[in-house]
């Protein structure tokens, strides 16, 4: 039947029998079987109820704060449960506690995306900066009582940056897209050498082409008549450009890696500074003869066309 509140409080209950289990003793099968046996009874009430009422309703689906409102209960349960025993005994954590962690976050937000992408999608964007704003929460209190427990701390912070990254393009529109991953790139790729963490240093890499990406995918930069120069297109393009060489900098100044290693990445780099440089002052200029210049001409020969009618 189609009585969800009834169905998930039995589920809580559940689960916060694991979570005792959690605090007194670490029995990671426990944590496994309470999370799939959440996650598959939910998925079984959300194929066989709600999705039907999703795909029907031309509203708002009747049932969606109640979806949504479990959903968020189960995500911060299995947030914490996984290293609740860690954080309390100030030891650290194992593989298949961040393997469950990073279970949570993606489950969870495969239904906040299947449920809210088509009619909500900047409600989705929110719910993404809540997700990264938990992560990043936990990761602080990992921090403070496992100090030395540096694989969580980072397993926290890039899944936290991760959903920060979904919710940009989610929210803001092209150029401010682009800017905020250039941006995050450069904030990763110091965290990641910091830490010297690989894992972070990749994230800041595919901030960088996404960030890119995103450039490419909107051109061409102008459609019509622009100010040469000062305007968002071509700044934005500068900026881009302007977080790889500060990339740069950073890895030839900081990075511990092998000579040959950090010759390759600086180089790199630094090619791709100059490559987007010069494809935007190209483009710019492109831009300007054929809009620009192209308006100015056709403006001339209107004047003069009038001024002869006239005389």
């Amino acid at each position: 039947e189609n009585l969800p509140t009834p169905l998930f409080g039995y589920v809580l209950v559940l689960g916060v029998g694991a979570m005792l289990c959690a605090y007194y003793r670490k029995w990671r099968a426990v944590d496994w079987l309470a999370f799939l046996g959440t996650f598959l009874l939910y998925t079984g009430w959300f194929e066989k109820f709600y999705r039907p009422a999703l795909r029907s309703a031309e509203g708002m689906p009747e049932q969606m704060p109640i979806a949504l409102a479990w959903l968020g209960i189960f995500f911060g349960l299995y947030l914490v449960l996984p290293i609740l025993h860690e954080l309390i005994r100030k030891v650290k954590a194992q593989r298949e506690d961040v393997c469950l962690v990073l279970a949570n976050a993606a489950t969870v937000f495969y239904y906040l995306w299947t449920i809210l992408l088509e009619k909500y999608r900047m409600e989705l964007a929110y719910c993404a900066i809540g997700l990264c704003a938990a992560h990043l929460v936990m990761m602080a209190v990992a921090v403070k009582r496992c100090k030395d427990d540096l694989n969580l701390r980072l397993a926290l912070l890039v899944i936290g940056v991760f959903f920060l990254t979904i919710a940009v393009p989610l929210y803001l529109r092209m150029y401010a897209v682009a800017i905020a991953w250039a941006a995050e790139a450069v904030v990763l790729v110091v965290i990641g050498l910091r830490y010297r963490s690989i894992w972070t240093q990749a994230g800041g890499v595919i901030a960088l082409l996404l960030s890119v990406g995103q450039l490419l995918h909107e051109l061409p930069m102008h459609t019509g008549a622009f100010s040469l120069v000062f305007n968002p297109a071509f700044g934005t393009w500068c900026f881009v450009a302007g977080a790889v060489l500060l990339c740069h900098i950073i890895y030839r100044r900081t990075s511990e890696s092998s000579e040959d290693l950090r010759g390759l990445i600086v180089e790199v780099l630094y090619g791709a500074t100059t490559l987007l440089l010069m494809a935007a002052a190209t483009m710019e200029w492109n831009g300007h003869c054929d809009h620009n210049v192209a308006e100015i001409a056709a403006g001339n020969r209107l004047f003069f066309k009038g001024m002869v009618i006239l005389f």
